[in-house]
């Protein structure tokens, strides 16, 4: 039976419950009152964590912050402020403790003096209050180190990364003063033309252009080239002593005469030269007379060398028969001056497709038979002027073909492929070179894209000849013949472009790229081999209705380069014979056959009499009618 309590009862429950209470939270307030002037922490922590919800626990914490604070200060060390600030994220002392932390990474950054530890500090502190000063010290750490730098391209860096940096002016100068002298230490004349492009108003303009005009002057002379000579003197005449000049343009003429090794040419010639010459020439013509069996050799080698071809008259193109200008221009690959290269370089205006063609192949071998020098001066003639006007259509090709024969391959890709993007991508020519360019360059994937794209135009544009052939009854035409020759000039470009596919395929018709370009090679193999077996007939067909025609692949007869010594025969011909040093630096130079350039070069350079003599025009005995080497 359950007893409740009675009133009385219940109000002494209730007394004994406030007093308890009063009594326990006079005991709290009296254990902050106890510590609320201690300086330890743990004592203050373990008030804490056992009366967390104490009024007076706000009034703890804050206590902790400030023992903590003045403990940080007091130590000073990154730890001790590092600790703070993870301790109390928040605190109102967490900023001055930042700019406490940032004072000290600052001054060990500083005391280091090097880029890397000044770098670490900006990436840590990016806008800290010191940060302007760390940028200030790297500048200037970095304008020192470039002050002394000997490689412009580090420069040309520097000013592209940091276009305000504060040394910008000076480092400009430097720039200009390395360009300059590597100018002057190169062998070529590339970085003369570079100089002279970037810096028109240098202090050293005059100079770099005097060493321009003398270096492209001796390889006029070196390649036999007087009369080229002789207008580059005329035209130049203001950047150097054209008198100097003029003087060492006839020795070397007279040398070259003198080294022919043949008296009757000589004495036939030396009335050309002055009076003082002409009796030194005779001279040396009455003793190779009496010395015949010691230069029969040399001299019949000279002969030989030097008696190449002339090219046909019909330069510059103007044959109505594409045939005869793409004959023509293949022709050309074996001139040795910059006339030639001038119609080639205009012969990629041409509309048929083969002679362009043709073209890429012939002008590398005019440059190489120019040799370094006079290539690159006229390559970077060419930029110059074409450059500017190179905005689309042909001339953006042949600023294309010249990139790509300066060595910018990268530049002329880029351009073709804005090209073929925009309203020419049907642009075969176009196609075809990029597609080059690009395996040159081993990318791999972009030019069997670039091919099978070729591809496509190639199959598109042989369909439609192939509809006007049949539709306008062109084999009983008079003009069916152009047409010939048009798709001629498509199947050659597709069928060099395709080459290396089909050899890396073994004739499987599978290219590398299946899965992204699919199934393209073997459509491309069946348009070509249907083209080609179609326009076989067809050309037979009409050749035999027209006997005068020429069929495309038929080739002209060709006069062939005079047969020349072999490696033997040229070095006993020419050894030990000072005489023969001018024909033999010829050959190495410029001579339109590449093996017999290479052979040449290793022989002079075997030769030590060859290196010792001066660079154009040494002085030989036979000046005075001695002879060397009796």
């Amino acid at each position: 039976m359950l007893h409740y309590p009675t009133p009385l009862g219940v109000l002494a429950i209730l007394w004994l419950i406030s007093v308890f209470s009063l009594f326990s939270t006079s005991c709290v307030s009296g254990s902050w009152e106890i510590l609320q002037d201690s300086q330890n922490v743990d004592e203050l922590r373990q008030f804490l964590h056992q009366y967390p919800n104490d009024p007076d626990a706000p009034l703890a914490r804050q206590k902790i912050e400030r023992i903590e604070y003045r403990a940080a200060l007091q130590a000073g060390s990154r730890y001790a402020y590092r600790t703070f600030m993870k301790r109390h994220p928040g605190s109102k002392y967490a900023l001055g403790i930042k700019r406490k932390l940032e004072d000290l990474d600052f001054e060990t950054a500083k005391s280091k003096k090097n880029q890397e530890a000044l770098g670490a500090f900006l990436r840590q502190w990016p806008k800290g209050r010191h940060a302007g000063s760390v940028r200030s010290q790297i500048e200037s750490i970095e304008c020192q180190r470039l002050a002394v730098t000997e490689d412009p391209s580090k420069i040309i860096e520097a000013l592209r990364t940091q276009p305000q940096i504060a040394c910008r002016a000076s480092l400009r100068s430097r720039q200009e003063e390395l360009t300059f002298k590597q100018a002057l230490e190169s062998l070529g004349v590339r970085k003369l033309y570079h100089f002279l492009e970037n810096y028109p108003k240098s202090k050293n303009i005059r100079t770099a252009k005097k060493h321009l005009v003398r270096r492209q002057f001796q390889a006029l002379v070196q390649a036999d080239a007087f009369e080229a000579a002789k207008r580059h003197i005329d035209q130049e005449a203001f950047f150097h002593d054209s008198s100097q000049l003029r003087k060492q343009l006839e020795v070397a003429r007279e040398l070259w005469l003198a080294q022919s090794l043949d008296p009757a040419l000589i004495r036939k010639q030396s009335f050309l030269f002055p009076k003082s010459q002409n009796r030194h020439l005779r001279k040396w013509a009455v003793y190779l007379q009496k010395h015949r069996a010691r230069y029969r050799q040399a001299a019949a080698a000279t002969a030989r060398l030097r008696a190449l071809p002339q090219l046909s008259e019909a330069m510059p193109l103007t044959q109505s028969d594409p045939r005869q200008r793409w004959l023509e221009v293949r022709k050309a690959s074996r001139a040795w001056d910059e006339e030639t290269a001038d119609i080639l370089l205009k012969a990629l205006d041409d509309s048929n497709l083969e002679v362009r063609r043709s073209v890429l192949l012939s002008l590398p071998k005019v440059l190489a038979t120019l040799g370094p020098i006079r290539s690159e001066s006229w390559l970077m003639r060419k930029l110059a002027k074409v450059g500017p006007r190179a905005r689309a259509g042909r001339p953006l090709i042949k600023h294309c073909v010249l990139l790509q024969l300066a060595g910018r391959q990268v530049t002329a890709l880029e351009k073709l492929e804005n090209h073929l993007a925009g309203d020419d991508g049907t642009d075969l020519f176009a196609a075809a070179l990029a597609a080059e360019i690009a395996l040159d360059l081993g990318l791999a994937k972009k030019a069997a894209t670039l091919t099978a794209h070729l591809s496509a135009i190639a199959a598109d544009l042989g369909k439609q000849r192939r509809q006007i052939w049949k539709v306008e009854d062109l084999s009983d035409s008079e003009v069916g013949w152009l047409t010939l020759r048009q798709l001629y000039g498509i199947q050659k470009i597709w069928i060099s472009a395709l080459a290396p596919y089909l050899a890396a395929s073994h004739g499987s018709g599978h290219s590398d790229f299946h899965a992204v370009l699919g199934d393209w090679l073997s459509r491309a193999s069946a348009d070509l081999a249907y083209l080609l077996q179609w326009f076989e007939e067809q050309e037979a067909r009409w050749a035999s209705r027209h006997p005068k025609y020429q069929k495309c692949g038929q080739q002209a007869g060709e006069e062939p380069i005079p047969a020349v010594p072999t490696s033997t025969a040229f070095s006993l011909a020419f050894a030990n014979l000072p005489e023969a040093s001018a024909t033999a630096k010829w050959v190495a130079c410029c001579y339109p056959d590449a093996q017999l350039r290479d052979i040449a070069r290793a022989f002079c350079r075997q030769n030590e009499w060859l290196s010792q003599l001066a660079p154009l025009w040494p002085e030989l005995d036979f000046r005075t009618g001695e002879g060397s080497g009796r």
